[in-house]
């Protein structure tokens, strides 16, 4: 797996959300990846689970609509900018413009 960082503010979200650090590391390896306005999402759907289900042998409902903000660095490590859950937060992620440009 690639080196990860977390961002302060992450940290502070994940503590406020009750989200562990594993929890994050198996949303960025088992869930579902969007680039979206320069950043990457990755999304744990039902799908995500089912698959990480037939990995670990066990259903973690927990990790349900978990959603992971990063970005990249400039030495090329991945950053954890925040963390979130959201029942729609696949959807409200794929209507967003592919990158944050202020041309029309």
């Amino acid at each position: 797996m690639q080196r990860i960082t977390i961002t302060k503010h992450a940290k502070q979200r994940a503590a406020q959300r009750g989200i562990s650090l594993e929890q994050i590391e198996l949303c960025i390896s088992f869930g579902e990846q969007i680039n979206r306005t320069g950043m990457e999402f990755f999304c744990m759907t039902k799908k995500c689970l089912r698959k990480l289900k037939k990995v670990t042998g066990a259903y973690m409902e927990k990790l349900q609509d978990l959603i992971v903000m990063t970005s990249y660095g400039d030495d090329g490590v991945m950053a954890v900018v925040t963390v979130y859950k959201n029942q729609n937060g696949f959807r409200t992620i794929k209507k967003k413009r592919k990158y944050n440009n202020h041309e029309n």
